[in-house]
């Protein structure tokens, strides 16, 4: 699979993916926010999971998709400039 074809697929589709073919690579925690990175093929799929608010139930994500590991230990949330 590639990556254009994974993300053309529906949620649930690109969940049963990583069930299948995802390979757990690494987590980390930044800011409230915990991120999960696993290996399909040739492309890593970065998981989010916000744990931020304790009274707001949500599931995981898919946060973004990328060719280069480095790219996972770089930060994850986005960058903000001054207006």
């Amino acid at each position: 699979m590639t990556r254009k074809e994974f993300e053309s697929l529906s949620v649930s589709e690109q969940a049963g993916v990583l069930r299948e073919h995802g390979v757990y690579v690494s987590e980390k925690v930044e800011g409230g926010k915990r991120f999960y990175l696993y290996l399909i093929n040739y492309f890593f799929v970065e998981l989010l999971h916000d744990f931020s608010d304790p009274n707001k139930v949500q599931g995981l994500t898919v946060s973004r998709i990328f060719e280069d590991e480095k790219l996972f230990h770089e930060t994850s949330l986005p960058v903000k400039f001054p207006a």
